[in-house]
């Protein structure tokens, strides 16, 4: 990953959860993956751009308010994001590495998850990762799991819109294939529509320009915005559509 990417969530660290702030329910992924996942106890569990940690804790929650005992780690490229997830959890063991280049011994991980972050393994970075990925995973129970944001999702639609740029995306398609070449199948696909809610369009662009959009016509970006929300009772909308996979290893 480059040199980009580490300081872009170094300078955002301190504001990167304002994401969930605005987001609709925060365990859904989670509640998904616990009922497909089948983990047992005393597993070893691995979130590779762990951020600041949401997503793994979520997951550590409901697999401890089910009984399921197990050990957890956080990897991410900025150490800065880091000191976020362990302010909010000392059970988390964390560790500072690029995810192409995992510090950890081969056949150790039982379950490794991306949740919003394989996609930043651009071109021949994304064929090192899974291999690495692949490497680290238990032969034969290895799990992975991978959390992304949809193509046609709304508000990955309405991000390039305002950026002017298209974000890179993985397609379900690509995703399968780069799987399979390096023996890892896929079990189960899903997609998970949840939405992001703000009180006033006035609120959602200052989400936006929080999370470095620069916006300099308020009233112009305001009405492409509304091509991509639904007006309701609380307030606006703007639907979030993630896919989820989980592979298995083989021997």
């Amino acid at each position: 990953m480059s040199k980009d990417f580490k300081k872009w969530f170094d300078d955002y660290s301190a504001i990167y959860d304002s994401f969930d702030e605005h987001l609709e329910e925060k365990n859904k992924n989670s509640k998904i993956l616990f009922n497909h996942l089948n983990l047992g106890q005393n597993q070893k569990i691995c979130d590779v751009g762990t951020g600041t940690g949401n997503s793994i804790i979520a997951l550590q929650k409901l697999l401890n308010k089910n009984k399921i005992k197990g050990e957890y780690v956080g990897i991410d490229i900025s150490d800065k994001m880091l000191k976020h997830l362990r302010a909010k959890s000392k059970e988390i063991h964390t560790i500072c590495a690029d995810m192409k280049y995992l510090p950890l011994i081969s056949d150790c991980i039982d379950c490794q998850t991306f949740y919003f972050s394989i996609h930043l393994a651009r071109n021949e970075d994304f064929d090192l990762t899974l291999r690495e990925t692949s490497r680290v995973l238990r032969n034969g129970t290895g799990k992975i799991v991978i959390v992304t944001i949809t193509p046609n999702s709304p508000f990955n639609q309405l991000r390039d819109h305002l950026k002017g740029k298209k974000r890179p995306v993985i397609t379900e398609k690509f995703l399968i294939e780069k799987l399979k070449s390096i023996d890892l199948l896929v079990d189960f696909t899903t997609v998970v529509t949840n939405a992001l809610y703000f009180k006033t369009i006035d609120n959602a662009l200052d989400f936006f320009e929080k999370r470095g959009l620069s916006i300099k016509n308020r009233e112009e970006t305001a009405d492409i915005l509304k091509q991509y929300m639904r007006v309701t009772e609380e307030g606006i909308e703007i639907a979030v559509m993630d896919q989820i996979f989980i592979a298995f290893k083989q021997l």
